[in-house]
């Protein structure tokens, strides 16, 4: 029993003595790692919004998840995800989906959530504010990062039945676009 409990007790010690550095300005503090704007995320994305001292927060995926796709399934409902603020795309894409139908490629919400990047399946669309917290921190940075294009990203909020909000990577403008146009999609999610 003794010796039982010195090898359970040496290898917590040497747990939470190592510590690791992924070369991207993350640093493991006790066995934590924390993380800043424009690290790789644990998803392989590109980290565009922290919280925590930097434990946690959002990234987003490494490339466009689409150049082109329907923010709906072809019927202008409304889905009710009408949250604008960080911290509510999981609930709003959610939402989406619960609305639309079964989670499926052909619209926006439906293709962010089905994104298994870095071996994860929890990736969203993201609200209004994510989104710009997305345009400034990263296509605005001094060196931009993400490989963002000039144009128009649907993110989860709905603008009213026919309208959802878009964020205009060229000029950082935000309105409501018809739910049937063709646009640009990024998958997020939270670490």
């Amino acid at each position: 029993m003794k010796m039982h409990m010195f090898l359970i007790t040496a290898l917590c010690s040497f747990l939470l003595c190592v510590s690791c550095d992924d070369g991207g300005g993350s640093a493991a503090v006790t066995g934590t790692v924390t993380y800043a704007i424009g690290d790789t995320g644990p998803g392989g994305g590109i980290v565009f919004y922290i919280t925590d001292g930097g434990e946690h927060g959002l990234e987003a995926a490494p490339a466009d998840t689409s150049t082109g796709i329907r923010w709906n399934n072809g019927h202008n409902t409304v889905t009710a995800a009408s949250a604008v603020v960080a911290g509510y795309g999981d609930v709003n894409t959610g939402t989406i989906i619960a609305a639309q139908g079964a989670a499926e490629t052909s619209y926006a919400a439906g293709l962010a959530c089905a994104y298994s990047g870095g071996g994860f399946s929890d990736w969203f669309l993201p609200t209004r504010d994510e989104l710009n917290l997305m345009y400034v921190n990263l296509k605005c940075a001094a060196v931009p990062l993400g490989n963002f294009a000039n144009g128009y990203y649907w993110s989860s909020s709905e603008y009213d039945s026919g309208l959802a909000w878009f964020v205009d990577f060229s000029a950082g403008s935000m309105s409501g676009e018809s739910k049937c146009s063709a646009l640009r999609v990024r998958a997020v999610r939270e670490f």
